[in-house]
């Protein structure tokens, strides 16, 4: 083995763990996120004390906003997020896939999430 395959080989493991530190750190900010999310605050379950995406704590009644409409921002499959009224809220599907930028409908709230389904589009 030369000296250029050594350094090959060096620039190939250093690559390696660039990447890999890359993702633990991605995943890492995502679980600290949902740890956020679970703790919370308030002492009736279905108020939701939320952080989303470093933004400042907000206090919102999820059972308030069953029947409401909004749109996908990130992909639901079965989690992802959704905007209504302006905000950001986690939500999940009862099971199916909705791209980004589909309508919902909320149609209750489950811990920290709202549950929706696809808007009636007729």
């Amino acid at each position: 083995m030369n000296e250029a395959d050594t350094v090959q080989i060096l620039a190939v493991a250093v690559g390696i763990l660039a990447v890999a530190y890359l993702f633990l750190k991605l995943s890492l900010r995502r679980t600290m996120q949902r740890i956020d999310r679970l703790i919370g605050d308030g002492s009736d379950d279905s108020v939701l004390h939320y952080k989303i995406e470093g933004k400042a704590k907000a206090t919102v009644d999820l059972s308030a906003m069953k029947g409401q409409h909004g749109t996908v921002l990130t992909a639901l499959r079965p989690y992802g997020t959704v905007r209504i009224n302006g905000e950001t809220f986690h939500a999940r599907t009862e099971g199916g896939f909705l791209h980004k930028e589909a309508q919902v409908s909320v149609l209750s709230s489950e811990n920290e999430d709202l549950v929706v389904c696809e808007a009636d589009t007729r």
